[in-house]
């Protein structure tokens, strides 16, 4: 089911707006949420809304509101961004090929004498050259293609060819040489940003084909794809690697503020790793009531009062938690299953 955003200010009149890859906003035209969002960041969260700030490649600025499920959708396709840049780039050069006819043909003579003096030119600095300089070999080290690179990219490569690259699984991949590669990445726990980097490396290293542009997304084992990324490392066209769950550390930190006063017993403890509103989620015993508490890796909190009905923990507005058999959360809104929280170290 098609989800929707509901815009209140910035540079659109207050709307709700369906969530599809090309999508009407009124006062801006037909958008591209599949490529014309530069950045998505959750500001708060409001019991089951997530309030967000969109910039758009125009650099028009939207403020707005989703719930959980829809945001999570909507940050889907920011992780997803595609370009097509190149097509237009190519489309662009063939435009008008009279014109440079004519050009070709006003110049011609300038043109050729132009040539001739830079022919000459070159065999009298080769000349020079083969007699002042002896001949090198280029030797290529083990893991390196002799593919052409960029200065940057030449200078970021890995030193260290002995580390070891973590587990992981390509779930889906899209190819379309020599413009764009897309990979959905199942990791099998929370790795480092270095980690990140070296599968992104590895992964483009492998491909047989060039591209200008890769876009790798990263889920860990819970999560579902095309739902919200817990990490991407693109290269656009140079290599961005981010974080957009919690890592390990920021998990820890949290775990260590959530303390319980004397008197409250908990029930459980898990992690929900979705993007931009991941936090860390207790059930609480409290005399006669149970809570649920959220604190968020910005450092705000959220507590809501539960009933407990028949194995769910009911917290309104038709959501509801419930424990599965292998220890984990599962929250549900009544279109079905939300997201999956690991349970905390």
């Amino acid at each position: 089911m098609t989800g929707t955003f509901k815009i209140f200010s910035g540079s659109a009149p207050r709307q709700r707006v369906p969530i599809r890859p090309k999508t009407r906003i009124r006062g801006l035209g037909v958008v591209s949420l599949a490529s014309d969002i530069i950045e998505l960041r959750a500001i708060t969260q409001q019991r089951k809304d997530v309030t967000f700030e969109m910039t758009l490649r125009s650099g028009a600025r939207i403020v707005g509101t989703a719930n959980r499920r829809d945001y999570l959708q909507l940050s889907g396709m920011a992780a997803q961004t595609s370009r097509a840049q190149s097509n237009t780039t190519r489309a662009h050069k063939h435009k008008h090929p009279a014109t440079f006819s004519g050009c070709l043909t006003s110049f011609a003579i300038a043109a050729l004498v132009m040539f001739v003096l830079l022919i000459v030119a070159v065999i009298g600095l080769g000349v020079l050259a083969n007699k002042t300089t002896p001949p090198t070999t280029r030797t290529l080290k083990p893991g390196f293609d002799d593919r052409s690179t960029s200065s940057e990219e030449s200078l970021a490569q890995p030193k260290d060819q002995s580390q070891q690259t973590p587990q992981y699984q390509i779930v889906k991949a899209e190819r379309r040489p020599p413009i764009k590669a897309s990979f959905d990445i199942r990791l099998e726990e929370i790795v480092l940003a270095a980690d990140l980097e070296h599968i992104a490396r590895e992964i483009r290293s492998k491909e047989r084909d060039s591209y200008e542009r890769i876009f790798i997304t990263y889920y860990l084992p819970d999560m579902q794809i095309g739902a919200g990324a817990w990490a991407t490392s693109h290269w656009n066209p140079s290599l961005d690697v981010r974080i957009l769950g919690m890592t390990a550390e920021a998990q820890q930190s949290l775990i260590q503020k959530s303390t319980l006063p004397a008197g409250e017993e908990l029930i459980g403890r898990w992690i929900d790793n979705s993007p931009m509103v991941s936090s860390v989620i207790d059930l609480v015993l409290k005399p006669g009531t149970i809570e649920m508490r959220q604190r968020f890796k910005d450092g705000s909190t959220r507590t809501v009062p539960v009933v407990l009905n028949q194995g769910q923990y009911r917290i309104g507005r038709g959501e509801y938690l419930k424990i599965n058999t292998r220890g984990k959360l599962e929250w549900y809104d009544r279109e079905g299953l939300i997201v999956t929280c690991e349970k905390a170290p």
